[in-house]
């Protein structure tokens, strides 16, 4: 869309949903291909809520309750479920735009204290959180964040990140009050071609987590000359492979202050764990126990963050969630407001004015991204336990180097606990199955799916309490990370499969399986899971990758669709008739036409030295051949020459090679057509 019909549709549905009396919420829920319909949205009085429509109707309902959302911005495919939440839905595609009456032209009385959007993260208490950002803390990130950035005309921004997070909301605002252009990839492309999907667009911006990031090769795609990591930690890996290629910039900042510090070319002096220095915000470092108290230099602490580009607070907050937000701290500086957000961060500021990222210093964590708290799934999993059931849940490291989300359940009377050292339960029972298979099946009703552990373990003994009576997190932590392979798939739901792969296929996906998983091949049953193994959205993509290579077409969805293996087989053996065919050279000619064409007379009447080999030939199209025809008669015709003149200096050695390199590199300029025995090729 060019801004002139950005501009217009907003407006124009803004017209078209006036019938909704007093209606100033919104809730957008996209997922398919209508992403393009992404920056499309009512401006002005507004408040904007993105959900994923795929979420649990009870993790729905309760979004919609909270920001008193009286309509959805939909893609087709979810409009029946989300009428189903009870919802008015609208759908969002090129028809419904093209059909919005011409907008008169609103009078906007849009204030800087008025709410712009809502963002919903995990809530300790069970229930996600929302947050409202205000439209002056966009105005405040277009500046600080955007002028960081040199985002403006000529920037190519590739949104990436799911329109839930709120990376995405800074992507579109931020892009479009700049002057840039915003590329909205299709939620196919999001998991299974970015590389294609960003030289489609020529992107030259995107903010990537490192995970995702540490998938590409940056070779592949010349375009991307700025790079934004965050919301994981940055490894010297991910530097390494991105750092000839790119500018490498860190963004930190939770959701509650966007995004607030910035580092450029991140991890090529220092340590990648820092920060960098805040932006269009201040930076307070305080004893983690004691808001009123400023640590020195060099020591850590938890970080408060003072400045405009806060949000507002959270949705009907308890009082545990409205101690992080400080009004009129009397300490603060006066030029900007006194109020402050306590992030639960820990960090340490270094001489230079920038910080390091130390760690948190509660149970909340960043998991591919996303913002977890490890209160809201262990309080949902309370609920479906029997009573003499207890649970903590944490992160775990797989063989395969990636993490995965743990839930481990121990008796809190009985026979179980009768023992003197806390350990796995060596076999699990029917009625241990039955626990498990409940609380999984459960979850998944009102998590996300991202949210639900992939391991379950069940203990028996009485873990041992910390001084202040509470259950020592640490070492159960301890007891989760040392477990075998073999302890955390035997809890799963569903248990273990021990049929092994029957078909070629199967076989030949188990061994990718295990590849990218880095578990042996053997212990992959046809039957096994992929995200009980040990999989997740970030080892599917690699999947995806290294399966195409073997000549094996599936996607991110067909894997997650039912991630058992034979069933993920079978989604290829149906997508094997739409695959691309490799053909071996000269098999688009018959012997004789091959023949001619490595003949001596045709070498000869395409001046080739006797070094240089024909390496395949194939008939050319029809357009091809006529053009051909019109050149024979009219010489000249349809060839173009260009001639550029170097510049002094140039190293004529070093731009041979890079030309040679060129045209080894691509076969189209290493093509002549010719005409053989009547036959154009």
């Amino acid at each position: 869309f060019p801004y002139t019909t950005l501009f217009r549709h907003p407006q124009d549905l803004q017209d078209a949903r006036s019938h909704a009396e007093g209606g100033h919420s919104v809730a957008g829920a996209r997922r398919g291909d209508q992403q393009r319909h992404r920056p499309v949205r009512p401006r002005g009085r507004v408040h904007r809520a993105a959900t994923d429509p795929a979420a649990p109707p009870a993790r729905l309902r309760s979004i919609f309750e909270d920001t008193n959302a009286e309509i959805v911005l939909c893609a087709p495919d979810f409009y029946q479920s989300i009428n189903e939440v009870g919802v008015v839905g609208i759908v969002i595609d090129a028809d419904f735009i093209n059909s919005l009456p011409s907008g008169k032209g609103l009078i906007n009385r849009v204030q800087p204290n008025n709410a712009s959007f809502v963002v919903f993260t995990s809530g300790s208490t069970g229930r996600p959180k929302g947050m409202v950002h205000e439209h002056v803390s966009i105005a405040t990130s277009s500046d600080g964040f955007g002028g960081s950035q040199n985002i403006g005309p000529g920037t190519r921004v590739f949104s990436y990140s799911a329109h839930t997070f709120d990376v995405s909301v800074m992507d579109i605002l931020v892009t479009l009050a700049r002057g840039g252009c915003i590329c909205v990839p299709s939620e196919h492309d999001r998991y299974n071609d970015i590389e294609g999907s960003i030289n489609h667009f020529q992107a030259n911006w995107t903010f990537l987590t490192p995970s995702v990031a540490g998938l590409l090769n940056p070779r592949n795609i010349p375009t991307m000359t700025k790079l934004a990591v965050g919301g994981e930690a940055i490894t010297r890996k991910l530097v390494d492979l991105w750092k000839n290629a790119a500018e490498i910039d860190g963004l930190y900042g939770p959701a509650e202050a966007s995004v607030c510090a910035w580092r450029s070319n991140v991890g090529l002096a220092g340590k990648p764990s820092n920060i960098g220095v805040p932006v269009s915000s201040a930076f307070w470092v305080v004893d983690p126990q004691d808001d009123h108290q400023l640590v020195p230099i060099g020591c850590v602490g938890e970080l408060l963050i003072q400045g405009p580009l806060l949000a507002r607070g959270y949705i009907n907050p308890d009082d545990t969630a409205n101690a992080a937000w400080l009004d009129n701290v009397d300490w603060l500086p006066s030029q900007i407001s006194r109020r402050a957000y306590k992030s639960g961060d820990l960090v340490r500021r270094n001489e230079d004015g920038t910080f390091d990222y130390i760690g948190r210093k509660d149970s909340q964590i960043k998991f591919h991204g996303q913002r977890i708290e490890l209160g809201e799934i262990e309080s949902r999993i309370h609920q479906y336990l029997p009573e003499n059931m207890a649970v903590m849940v944490d992160i775990v490291n797989n063989d395969n180097g990636t993490d995965a989300i743990a839930a481990l359940l121990w008796y809190t009377d009985g026979p179980e606990i009768r023992y003197d050292a806390v350990h796995i339960a060596p076999e699990i029972t029917d009625a241990m199955r039955l626990v498990v298979t409940d609380v999984d099946h459960s979850l998944s009703r009102v998590v996300t799916s991202w949210m639900m552990p992939s391991i379950y373990l069940i203990l028996y003994g009485d873990p041992e309490k910390t001084t202040s009576g509470k259950i020592d997190r640490r070492k159960l932590g301890i007891i989760a990370r040392d477990a075998s392979r073999e302890d955390k798939m035997r809890f799963s739901p569903g248990g273990t499969s021990t049929e092994s792969p029957k078909s070629e296929l199967e076989i030949s996906l188990r061994d990718v399986w295990a590849q990218v998983l880095n578990v042996p091949a053997s212990s992959i049953g046809r039957h096994d899971s992929f995200v009980r193994i040990g999989g997740d959205s970030i080892t599917a993509m690699r999947l995806v990758t290294e399966a195409g290579k073997r000549g094996m077409v599936l996607t991110v969805r067909d894997i997650f669709n039912d991630p058992r293996l034979s069933a993920v087989a079978k989604t290829i053996q149906k997508s094997r008739h739409g695959a691309i065919e490799i053909l071996e050279p000269f098999s688009l000619v018959s012997t004789e036409l091959r023949n001619a064409v490595t003949s001596d007379s045709n070498r000869e009447l395409c001046k080739l030295d006797h070094n240089q080999k024909i390496e395949n030939a194939y008939p050319c199209t029809p357009l091809q051949e006529g053009l051909m025809a019109l050149a024979v008669k009219e010489p000249g015709s349809y060839i173009a020459k260009y001639v550029y003149r170097l510049r002094s200096g140039i190293d004529i050695a070093r731009f041979r090679k890079a030309w040679e390199n060129i045209l080894a590199a691509n076969v189209n300029l290493r093509t002549r057509i010719v005409n053989v025995g009547g036959t154009s090729l």
